[in-house]
């Protein structure tokens, strides 16, 4: 039998699930070999449901190397779940951190 879920309990249910399939798609992206082109997109502390997937394909679609996500929470990736096999993508916590990764290479 199936018991019934209140609003909440259903709410953290999807954001639990929401957790465990962006973590997935996130270790996809080991598998991603970088674009042709030499830039790299990094979009800046945008909110989770603020058309990132839509900037992440596009980064895909123009050939980028890849693409740093800078201060963005967790978001729902299914969406896009293929991109991050052919998209290199960085999770990167402020821009202090891209310039330090770009000085060590």
């Amino acid at each position: 039998m199936t018991e019934k879920l209140s609003a909440r309990q259903l709410r953290n249910k999807r954001r639990e699930q929401m957790l465990r399939t962006d973590k997935k798609n996130l270790r996809r992206k080991l598998l991603a070999a970088p674009g042709v082109h030499d830039f790299v997109n990094a979009p800046d502390h945008l909110k989770a449901g603020c058309a990132v997937l839509r900037i992440i394909r596009n980064t895909e679609a123009f050939d980028a190397r890849k693409v740093q996500l800078t201060g963005i929470r967790p978001f729902d990736s299914s969406f896009a779940k293929g991109v991050f096999r052919q998209l290199p993508a960085d999770v990167i916590d402020t821009f202090v951190s891209i310039a330090i990764g770009q000085a060590q290479t």
